[in-house]
């Protein structure tokens, strides 16, 4: 009742609710005795009937596989699109959530350079292909589409002075485009699938709020200043230092020595890997030879 009660003791207390409801039970009870035969007829009869906890239960225990099955079937489609669709809308919602916490999105107090129109038109054309990779009609278009924002990628490198990140970018996307077309000029046509406007306003719903989410993201990220850029101090001190005029250079060969050192020892290795195949291949081809 949201106020303190006070308990006492007596013999009586009153009219109250208590005193009335012990009553209502008393005369329930003393109706059944005298009329203790129809009451077992009309137990008898609704235990015949599908209308008792027995029942309930049952029910529920044997349906609880089924509704579980049809739960189920519900959203494992088996369509990759719907699984990409749910984990897309996690995503949306629980990153959503956690921006529009409190004091969680900051979209000021950014320490961003000035955009040139050379790069609001790279940019543009970067959109531009990322779109045409969704609705063109066929692979291989798309493929090259695809291909085309790598490259685009390896542009805005070049632009921002990072000749290593951009020659990585090029070779990892020259790589790659060439083993997808490789890849898909042997598999088969696929039957395109007809889907409804219902569908597309979904897909185009989740990716829209996707991208917005991620964009707000990052620009959140690029806002919050925990600490001072650890920026500066390659600046300031790659020259003296580490001797070199080349900050890139010198964060990975000094700042960065045993990461570098890493890297190249995962590229040695692959290159091992692959001389010994060839090798091995080499030499079952001689000993055909030969035997021939």
């Amino acid at each position: 009742s949201g106020r303190p009660v006070e308990a006492h003791l007596g013999l009586w207390h009153g009219l109250n609710w208590p005193l009335l409801m012990s009553g209502l039970v008393v005369a329930l009870g003393l109706f059944v005795y005298l009329n203790l035969d129809a009451a077992k007829r009309l137990v008898e009869t609704v235990s015949l009937r599908r209308y008792h906890l027995n029942w309930l239960y049952d029910t529920f225990v044997e349906g609880l596989p089924r509704w579980s099955d049809r739960l189920t079937l519900s959203y494992m489609t088996g369509y990759l699109r719907d699984y990409l669709a749910f984990i897309l809308i996690w995503f949306v919602l629980s990153v959503g959530y956690a921006l529009g916490a409190k004091e969680g999105l900051k979209l000021f107090g950014f320490d961003l350079a000035p955009l040139a129109p050379y790069e609001v038109v790279a940019g543009c054309l970067m959109v531009a292909a990322a779109l045409a990779v969704a609705v063109l009609p066929r692979r291989l278009p798309a493929v090259l589409a695809l291909g085309a924002v790598g490259y685009l990628v390896a542009l805005f490198f070049i632009i921002m002075r990072a000749p290593d990140l951009a020659l990585t970018q090029l070779f990892i996307e020259t790589v790659s485009l060439i083993l997808y077309l490789l890849v898909f000029v042997h598999l088969p046509e696929l039957k395109k699938e007809v889907i409804g406007w219902g569908q597309k306003a979904v897909n185009l719903v989740v990716a829209a709020a996707s991208g917005l989410v991620v964009t707000l993201l990052l620009l959140s990220g690029n806002a919050t200043r925990l600490f001072a850029p650890i920026s500066r101090y390659y600046v300031e001190t790659s020259h003296s230092l580490g001797g070199g005029n080349n900050i890139v250079n010198v964060i990975l060969v000094d700042f960065r020595g045993y990461d570098t050192m890493g890297e190249i020892t995962v590229v040695s290795v692959a290159a091992f890997a692959v001389y010994a195949l060839a090798k091995l291949r080499l030499g079952k081809d001689r000993g055909k030879a030969a035997k021939e």
